[in-house]
């Protein structure tokens, strides 16, 4: 049988202050959330979640002052009148006005246990959608996976501009061959003359324009296959033309590359946003539950020794030090 000891349950303390930077902090990881989410259009599922829990933790901070403001007016109100009938109980002297008044005790205390466990009810259910599982390891995955990519980002961005200065350079060297030969009195019928060491030295070009036009030459001989060209000016021409749009499709392949990083990154920092959101979730949550748990420890004490506390005592010691708790909250 329950021991009636007149002193009061005590309760694990909650950080409401905690709670409510958990939850300032959830809405502004969903803000992150939604922004890199918007750009990506990545990890829809683990977007509608976080959407779904954020809406849930707003929820459940919002009824939390009403419901525990409920519950002290109650249990307040509740105390109040206990006290009066054991005032009352003290001073009756008629059995039957004795009863009266210790069914009216267990009338009150059943009222307030049965309200305050409706409200308690109520606050555990928002509990229920703030557990949904994100997956930490999946996520974790994720995130191991793009930051390889970021990695390997830089290296093919700076494989591309190596290229491109290779390029920017053969087609520097043709160019000076070309702005060398028009320098000359080069007859346009000669334009498809075929050019070598000895045609290019009847042209008097000076040693350095000389060998430009042979450095762009041998450029010129290696690409005729490819370009279906001649040995000539207009070959040179060709080949530059060539250079030119190779030169623009390297530089549209950095552009490209570049872009992949910045959605690589973005990547990133949703994950992390993601991440971030839920070790605030479970902080918003560990101190809900203790707020829920303390309310049920109250219930379930309710609950032990209700056939017992006939007077009403422990019940008034138990509703005050809930009252003294929920304070705070309210």
């Amino acid at each position: 049988m329950p021991t009636i000891n007149v002193s009061p349950t005590t309760f694990e303390p909650f950080d409401l202050l905690a709670l409510q930077q958990a939850k300032t902090n959830c809405n502004n990881k969903w803000i992150d959330v939604q922004t890199f989410h918007g750009k990506t259009n990545y990890l829809v599922d683990f977007h509608n979640k976080v959407r779904a829990v954020n809406s849930a933790i707003n929820e459940a901070e919002f009824h939390l002052p009403d419901n525990a403001l409920k519950i002290y007016m109650d249990l307040t109100f509740k105390v109040s009148s206990v006290n009066n009938f054991q005032e009352e109980l003290a001073e009756a002297s008629d059995e039957e006005d004795r009863e009266y008044i210790l069914k009216g005790i267990a009338n009150l205390v059943s009222k307030a246990t049965t309200k305050t466990r409706d409200y308690t009810v109520g606050l555990a259910s928002r509990l229920q959608p703030l557990n949904a599982s994100i997956s930490r390891s999946a996520l974790q995955l994720r995130l191991e996976a793009c930051e390889g990519e970021a990695l390997q980002v830089p290296e093919d961005i700076a494989k591309l501009q190596e290229k491109k200065a290779v390029l920017d350079g053969e087609f520097a060297t043709l160019t000076s061959a070309i702005n060398a030969l028009d320098s000359t009195p080069l007859p346009e019928t000669s334009k498809e003359t075929t050019l070598n060491p000895a045609t290019l030295a009847a042209l008097g070009l000076t040693a350095p324009q000389l060998a430009a036009a042979q450095a762009a030459l041998d450029l010129l001989q290696k690409a005729l296959r490819e370009l279906n060209a001649a040995l000539n000016y207009l070959g040179l021409i060709s080949l530059r033309d060539s250079l030119s749009q190779r030169i623009n499709k390297v530089l549209e392949d950095i552009a490209k590359t570049r872009l992949e990083q910045a959605q690589i990154n973005d990547r990133i920092r949703l994950i992390e946003a993601i991440q971030g959101f839920d070790d605030e979730r479970t902080s918003f949550v560990n101190e809900f539950s203790t707020i829920v748990t303390s309310l049920n420890s109250f219930l379930a004490e309710a609950a032990n020794i209700a056939s017992d506390d006939v007077l009403g005592e422990q019940f008034v010691q138990n509703a005050n030090a809930l009252i003294t708790y929920l304070k705070p909250i309210r």
